[in-house]
């Protein structure tokens, strides 16, 4: 025992150096976004818009959101998602941050909240939270984020982003806001505007920052993609010149497919205003199976030294026979061959398919690039070291039964405990006016199996439970105010 612990803990520090690498790596200007397209469920994927770069965030919008639900389908929503982490003392996995998302009856997530242990209190508390508001077509036109403060124990105003869209549903217009606490009041901070050609592609892209002392906006970049067949060629990147009034073009990215219309390569170039010329940065090559599945991305930088490209990041995917993501494999280049470094693994129910399901926005914004198909369960995250793979992350999603509008009215207000069936941890939730609630739970022989004081939302460890089928109740001040059945795997 001691010696894995000696083992991983050399290993974690030699990724924290490496990791240090690697965010200096991303201050360059122009960064390319991974496939990765399953990385809602991974906790890489940053729910802080202030840190996620803005062209993933911008792609996700290209797309208008799809409705998928099947009319007569038994439907599910996710209500959580639940993140472990290795323990380097106890070598178990140990809670360290959840997160838990609200519908309303139509299925649209209204609100995201993420907790994450505090080591300090040994509980869970709340870090971000996330408000939105639909349109009649179901547009998601505003995002308000939130922080926790601490201090106060109160949620407090971050970041809006403002969203408009056209008569077709294509995003048009979105500004963005940030917080300023001392005129306590919203403040212009970005805005980006789009156009679209007769097929309904996005052709321009223009962002702007808003100048408070001309206290107007002022131009700062601009995107320009053009397309042949439908398919985009090319990318086009290009920064306002005040000076001169003009746009100057700074990034390039062309795109090639194959036969099937998947892409196969893209390459990056920035502008030399020296040389006058186009200067290779970044190339991506990608592969595929016959059912059209991507199985290799790999990363390819141009080394102006040697003049030649030089291999860095090859990503390796497997697909099950539905075409959902079962692994994905990270290794780097070094000294002429490539090594393991990193991987994923996914377990889905293949009971329900995507269109029975209510997940967060993010998850289905870019269907084209979706790379799961039935319900997903869980992601495992390993690292490589002395050829041997080792467990040290894992984010684990749960669901409930969704309800139409009118079901959904009458029990927004009830209390709930998810997941049903559960297995490591049980989340509860109730309305406002409760500020703290006793749950109890027993065997069906009657015995107490679990008593303590609750807050709204806390996730408690069942670990110590049986399988098998258990009653519960919540009560204030000894007065039950709510009880039901709880089945435990």
């Amino acid at each position: 025992m001691k010696t894995l612990f000696t083992l991983l803990l050399t290993f974690i520090i030699s990724l924290s150096l490496m990791g240090q690498h690697e965010i200096k790596d991303l201050q360059k200007p122009h960064v390319k976004k991974q496939h990765k397209s399953f990385n809602a469920l991974e906790n890489r994927l940053s729910r802080n818009p202030e840190s996620a770069p803005r062209h993933l965030l911008k792609q996700s919008r290209i797309l208008p959101i799809s409705s998928l639900k099947a009319e007569n389908a038994d439907k599910q929503k996710m209500d959580s998602l639940l993140y472990e982490e290795l323990d380097l003392m106890s070598l178990q996995l140990e809670l360290v941050a959840k997160e838990i998302f609200t519908y309303d009856g139509k299925g649209n997530m209204t609100q995201y909240v993420r907790y994450e242990f505090d080591s300090i209190t040994q509980m869970m508390v709340p870090t971000k939270k996330e408000d939105l508001t639909f349109d009649v077509n179901g547009n998601i036109t505003l995002y308000v984020f939130y922080e926790w403060d601490q201090v106060s124990g109160q949620w407090v105003n971050s970041l809006k982003w403002e969203d408009q869209f056209d008569g077709n549903g294509k995003l048009i217009l979105e500004i963005y806001s940030i917080w300023d606490e001392v005129s306590a009041q919203w403040v212009n901070a970005m805005k980006y505007e789009m156009t679209y050609d007769g097929q309904g592609n996005i052709t321009t892209e223009v962002g702007s920052y808003w100048d408070e002392d001309g206290s107007q906006w002022v131009l700062w970049w601009k995107d320009e993609y053009s397309y042949t067949d439908g398919k985009l060629t090319t990318y086009l990147e290009l920064s306002w010149d005040d000076m001169a009034e003009v746009w100057v073009e700074w990034y390039k990215t062309e795109s090639t497919y194959d036969g099937s219309g998947n892409l196969t390569l893209e390459v990056t170039q920035e502008w030399d205003f020296l040389g006058n010329e186009w200067i290779n940065m970044y190339k991506w090559e990608y592969t595929y199976d016959a059912s059209g599945n991507m199985l290799t991305e790999v990363e390819i930088y141009w080394d102006e030294d040697l003049s030649q490209w030089v291999n860095d990041v090859k990503y390796e995917y497997s697909h099950d026979e539905h075409g959902n993501m079962t692994e994905e494999v990270e290794l780097y280049w070094d000294e002429g061959q490539w090594y393991n470094d990193w991987k994923g693994v996914w377990a889905y129910d293949m009971a329900y398919t995507y269109e029975d399901l209510y997940v967060p926005y993010w998850f289905l914004y870019n269907i084209v690039d979706m790379t799961f198909y039935h319900k997903p369960l869980s992601m495992s995250e390993y690292l490589y070291y002395e050829a041997t793979w080792y467990l040290y992350y894992k984010t684990t999603a749960y669901y409930s039964p969704f309800q139409s509008t009118a079901v959904a009215d009458i029990e927004g207000s009830m209390i709930k405990l998810f997941p049903n069936p559960a297995r490591d941890y049980l989340t509860v939730t109730w309305e406002d006016k409760y500020p703290r609630l006793d749950l109890e739970i027993l065997d069906l022989g009657g015995k107490r199996v679990v008593f303590r004081s609750i807050d709204k939302n806390e996730t408690i460890s069942i670990e110590h439970l049986s399988s098998g089928m258990y009653l519960y109740n919540l009560s204030q001040n000894r007065h039950v105010i709510h009880s039901g059945k709880i089945s435990v795997r």
